[in-house]
């Protein structure tokens, strides 16, 4: 029989072949066929008997588990009804959980729910399972974490609460503690935040670093409240204090080398930066060969930029072009070319001087002495090639002050006035984004997104850009 079904199978009869699986499995009710009847029923377009007999395997062995989610993963992805199948494969789930609490049904279930970005509904059934499992909320960590890597964050932050509810016994209590404040620090940061939001947050580190107590474990949450001191409520002191506890805490690794190099920021910040210097370079002397090490050597060659020691900086910087880290060899990259277009055609290098303290004002949160800065630039030295990443500079200065509007008009400035300069595509692509995330102007987005697919198809931008040109357009399938 199986030669048969492989002639049938090679012959795409399919028909064929599903009747010979199915006498197959009459004629031997012993032997499981169901996978074999299940692709075969797929391949004929019979989706929901292929789903209800990919369940019916599931409730006869929960082994099957894994591979029954592979084989709905290809099958139900293929066609371009997918959202359809899915929603039938969901509510052909629900229906059968609902009746018979199968933990395997109800696993494929979550499982689904998760594919589909419904954190809500997976939660629901993860903490059924949970209970009835007696699991310590295993699962619902998980589930934790996946919510949060996908932007998630209430749905994170209600899952760590179901953990954090079950008592301070529980093997999960201390990492859901942990984890549970620094989602709500990357919610309130990716939203619109208040000062009330803050300070609430504050509260929140505080609190759970009072009850767990200051440790080795604890570390990479009082790194994370240090920056939340420095640079959201610009208590540099009490940030200083709290690295230089979590450096004491920790042996020679990775996490003291991260706490070390925000210590060197918060100095370069507070103007102290020959101790930012002794900081990087600890860094860049333990962890040579490592790309913390050449992030540590990046972080000291810009320190030499911000104080106007450019041919340093420089020799740093061609070494680290070589970087096996490509961020790393991109900034470096980025930064070289900087000083190399501009330094040579003004022997003086008081423009470049002028500019690198404005990118060391706005590393120190003094914006609005930036722009004054970058302003005066412009006015006592008109024409200058600096003069696209002055107004690129005060562009992104405008952002972070919420001014939308002013950064669109400089964007705007930039692409009429630089069109063939490095920053162009730059500048159209944030104007775009702008446009159509904070300003509501789709139309204009769409037209500008158009032209750095049109004139600047050797961009960075220019996938991205086709990508959103078309969800604009509200057409997928036709070529630009």
């Amino acid at each position: 029989m199986t030669s048969l079904a492989n002639t049938f199978s090679r012959k795409k009869e399919y028909e064929w072949l599903l009747k010979t699986y199915e006498k197959g499995q009459a004629l031997n009710p012993n032997y499981e066929f169901g996978f074999q009847l299940a692709s075969a029923l797929g391949n004929i377009g019979k989706t929901e008997d292929m789903i209800d007999t990919y369940l019916n395997l599931l409730e006869k062995k929960a082994s099957h588990l894994k591979s029954v989610k592979i084989r709905l993963q290809n099958t139900l992805g293929r066609t371009k009804s997918s959202k359809d199948n899915y929603d039938l494969l969901s509510k052909k789930l629900l229906s059968r959980v609902q009746k018979s609490n199968n933990n395997t049904l109800t696993e494929l279930l979550i499982w689904l729910y998760i594919q589909s970005d419904e954190y809500s509904a997976a939660y629901i059934f993860t903490k059924a399972l949970d209970k009835r499992l007696r699991e310590d909320g295993g699962r619902m960590f998980d589930l934790a974490y996946i919510a949060y890597e996908n932007k998630a964050f209430d749905d994170a932050l209600k899952s760590y609460q179901y953990i954090i509810d079950l008592g301070s016994d529980n093997p999960f209590y201390v990492d859901a503690k942990i984890s549970q404040v620094i989602v709500s620090g990357e919610d309130v940061m990716s939203r619109e935040y208040s000062q009330e939001d803050i300070i609430s947050l504050d509260k929140k580190y505080q609190s759970t670093i009072d009850e767990l107590g200051k440790s080795r474990d604890l570390v990479y949450l009082m790194k994370d409240y240090a920056k939340l001191q420095a640079y959201y409520q610009y208590n540099t002191v009490s940030a200083i204090r709290i690295l230089k506890e979590c450096i004491e805490l920790l042996d020679k690794s990775e996490l003291q080398a991260e706490c070390k190099l925000m210590l060197g920021d918060i100095y370069l910040i507070t103007n102290k930066e020959w101790d930012a210097i002794i900081q990087y370079s600890q860094v860049e002397k333990d962890f040579k060969e490592n790309p913390i090490g050449h992030e540590a050597k990046f972080r000291r060659a810009k320190v030499a930029y911000y104080q106007g020691q450019f041919d340093w900086a420089q020799a740093q910087l061609d070494v680290l072009k070589g970087s096996t880290t490509k961020l790393i060899a991109n900034n470096a990259m980025k930064l070289s070319l900087l000083i190399t277009d501009n330094i040579g055609l003004d022997t003086s290098a008081m423009a470049m001087e002028m500019y690198a303290k404005a990118e060391w004002l706005v590393f120190q949160n003094k914006a609005d002495e930036s722009y004054q800065l970058l302003d005066s630039m412009l006015t006592l030295l008109p024409g200058h090639t600096l003069s696209d990443e002055i107004l690129y500079k005060q562009a992104e200065i405008q952002i972070n002050k919420k001014n939308y509007l002013e950064a669109t008009a400089l964007f705007e400035k930039i692409s009429s006035q630089f069109s063939f300069d490095i920053l162009a595509d730059d500048a159209i692509f944030h104007w775009a984004e702008l446009l159509e995330q904070k300003l509501d102007d789709s139309e204009k987005a769409q037209e500008l997104y158009e032209k750095i697919v049109l004139d600047y198809s050797d961009s960075i931008y220019t996938t991205e850009a086709r990508k959103r040109y078309r969800a604009l357009r509200g057409d997928q399938t036709v070529e630009l």
